[in-house]
């Protein structure tokens, strides 16, 4: 996994019904992590997370809200690598 300026390569896997899955972590605290499996779709700006995660990640604080129904995981990586967190609004 390699970032430069603006690109991240990450390394996907394949759910068995056939979807291409993006694992994100999200550090809980000390060395905890929570990991999140996003289902790729170039279709659509962003990805859907089930009500479940999104409470714990609200709940530890990892959640920010941006428009409508609409969230931004903050603190985000992908293996080592931090994403940045996007503008809200």
């Amino acid at each position: 996994m390699t970032a430069a300026d603006s690109e991240v390569t990450v390394l996907l896997f394949r759910h068995p019904h056939g979807w291409y899955v993006v694992p994100l972590t999200v550090p809980l605290a000390g060395q905890m992590t929570f990991e999140v499996h996003l289902m790729l779709n170039t279709g659509r700006p962003q990805s859907a997370i089930s009500l479940g995660t999104l409470r714990l990640l609200r709940a530890v604080g990892f959640i920010a809200p941006d428009a409508g129904s609409r969230f931004v995981i903050r603190d985000a990586r992908f293996g080592d690598v931090r994403v940045a967190d996007p503008p809200c609004g």
